[in-house]
């Protein structure tokens, strides 16, 4: 028998002669296989993606609809607008809150398609901030005498001279500087708002203020509070701790398997509703904010008809692919839980289906117990086949 290598202990692996040869030689390794290590990701992730896209291509599709016909509204009523003329303030801000929102709710799409929920649920909430702001500037900005959406717009600015000062307090090689010319501009005009609006002006949300129920210092719950969406704070809480690490951020990442709590994977083909859902009913509800708050209404507040139709039809679109992502998700259940049990089928039967999910899932090889497959002592009972299992193929859940 050969004797044990005696260990070595290194105080910085960094400029160790021994271990620097040993990681030259690891990535030599690796890299002389990095054609077949890489091809067997590819079909692994391949395969998972067709079952995936298979299942929610359905609902995949009705969320595409929804978003282009969203999209096919806005660009027709800019093209009324661009009739009259320049773009008011108001106008600009609700474009450009628009736009941003568009694009992250295609970026929730590809991540559903993909199946990265956290991903999806991450952009979800960027998507319902801009939801809120377009509505509070849709809705405050038209009243006579308003200056929202300019404080709105001007905010950039405030923002852009806190980025500044942190570059200067911590300088970036890597990251160009802006002229000194125009970094005392932006300062210049800083302190004007400033000295127009007050010093709260320079906060996280100082253009907010004067807005009803805003105090000293404003968080993005007051605003959700003016706005009656107090309903979807635990949502978009739930949505932060995906993007801000904390510790219950890991716990949102388990899932329960006979050998106990796992993390789940980054693929999966469950929870996608929540973030479709909210996604798109924030891209609706900016859409709603573009058109109901257009200076293309009459005096009386009313729309024109084919407006009118096109965003109520928007509306059951909504309503069509939430339906359609709920189905699904039931469907996705029952699959999971019909390949649960068939997995627990004593005998041959249980070993072929799990050597089958085994190639299906394209993962490590699945190790089985079977009672029948050991002899029982006379001093201790049969194991019980479910508490045997040492690795269970849940679907991703």
């Amino acid at each position: 028998m050969a004797a044990r290598e005696e260990e070595r202990f290194v105080e910085d692996p960094f400029t160790d002669e021994e271990v620097l040869a040993d990681a030259a030689d690891y990535v030599r390794r690796l890299l002389a296989n990095r054609r077949t290590l890489a091809r067997r990701h590819e079909r692994r992730e391949a395969r998972r993606l067709r079952r995936h896209r298979r299942m929610w291509k359905p609902a995949l599709r009705m969320f595409t609809l929804t978003r282009l016909a969203m999209a096919d509204l806005v660009r027709e009523h800019g093209r009324e607008l661009a009739q009259d003329g320049p773009l008011d303030e108001v106008s600009t801000a609700l474009l450009l809150l628009w736009g941003h929102a568009a694009r992250c709710v295609e970026g929730v799409e590809h991540s559903l398609a993909g199946g990265y929920v956290d991903d999806a649920q991450a952009r979800a909430r960027t998507v319902f901030e801009h939801a809120v702001m377009a509505h509070i500037i849709g809705e405050y900005g038209r009243e006579p005498g308003s200056d929202l959406a300019e404080r709105f717009l001007a905010h950039r600015l405030a923002r852009l001279a806190k980025d500044i000062e942190l570059q200067q307090e911590y300088p970036d090689p890597e990251l160009s500087e802006l002229p000194a010319d125009q970094v005392e501009a932006v300062r210049e005009q800083v302190r004007g708002f400033k000295d127009r609006w007050g010093e709260k002006f320079g906060q996280t949300y100082g253009w907010a203020h004067g807005l009803p129920g805003m105090g000293k210092t404003i968080k993005f719950e007051h605003l959700q509070q003016l706005v009656r969406t107090d309903h979807i704070r635990i949502h978009y809480r739930h949505a932060s701790h995906l993007i801000h690490s904390d510790a219950l951020t890991l716990f949102l990442s388990e899932v329960e398997s006979p050998e106990g709590p796992l993390m789940a994977p980054a693929g999966t083909s469950f929870g996608l509703i929540q973030p479709a859902t909210w996604s798109l009913w924030s891209l609706g509800w900016c859409t709603e904010s573009r058109v109901l708050h257009s200076p293309l209404r009459a005096d009386d507040g009313g729309m024109r008809s084919n407006k009118a139709s096109w965003l109520v039809g928007t509306q059951t679109l909504l309503e069509a692919t939430a339906a359609a992502f709920e189905a699904t998700e039931d469907l996705a259940e029952q699959r999971a839980d019909r390949d649960f049990e068939r997995y627990l089928l004593p005998g041959w039967r249980g070993r072929a289906w799990a050597r089958y999910l085994t190639w299906r899932d394209g993962g490590p090889p699945i190790r089985r117990h079977h009672p029948a497959d050991e002899e029982p002592t006379a001093s201790e009972p049969p194991p019980v086949s479910t508490e045997t299992v040492t690795a269970v193929d849940t679907g991703g859940r």
